[in-house]
């Protein structure tokens, strides 16, 4: 009776250790985004592993898997046409912090959702995940204006401004000779001390 009584505990105890035993994935960014084909460059996939008891899992591998054809995107290279299916599994490892980032997702040319499938393996524990992404033909954002306006006018003022000061500095001796100012920008005016 004793022997069965033992037995008992050894599975009960066995059982409760494996069901702590776990990895937990959360993905931080990245799921549900929509990705312009306009870029080419997916949004980035940041997911976060963490044990049984909350705390960052540091050197976990973390694979994330794209569809092989159709709508989604292929690790690396250049943007990819049609259907081809490229490299569409990468595995990077945790840092600290128990967190992975994969940021070079190339997309192909199609529009549509596509399932980005996350596994996490650590000491003989795995877990998975899926987060979805969808391609668009959204616009592109217009490119910065130019400043090059802005630094002219910048770089007047600031030649002026100098002009001013040893116009202001200057104790009226005629015969003394004055330090120039210049600009060195070429096509801009050049100021001089007073004669």
């Amino acid at each position: 009776m004793r022997a069965i009584c033992v037995f008992t505990l050894v599975l009960a105890l066995g059982a409760g250790l494996r069901a702590q035993s776990r990895l937990d994935i959360t993905i931080v960014e990245g799921d549900r985004a929509t990705n312009s084909l306009a870029y080419g460059i997916a949004k980035p996939i940041v997911v976060e592993v963490k044990d049984q008891s909350g705390k960052p899992v540091e050197k976990a591998a973390v694979t994330a898997i794209l569809p092989a054809l159709g709508t989604g995107g292929h690790f690396g290279g250049n943007v990819v046409t049609g259907r081809s299916a490229g490299d569409t599994i990468e595995t990077k490892h945790t840092d600290e912090h128990g967190r992975v980032a994969f940021r070079n997702i190339h997309l192909r040319e199609l529009e549509g959702e596509f399932p980005i499938r996350i596994v996490a393996a650590h000491q003989n524990l795995s877990a998975s995940v899926t987060a979805t992404q969808t391609n668009a033909r959204v616009a592109a954002p217009p490119k910065a204006r130019s400043s090059r306006r802005k630094l002219t006018i910048l770089a007047i003022a600031g030649a002026g401004a100098a002009a001013g000061l040893a116009a202001a500095f200057h104790n009226g001796d005629e015969n003394e000779t004055r330090p120039a100012v210049f600009n060195t920008t070429p096509g801009m005016p050049v100021f001089t001390g007073p004669r």
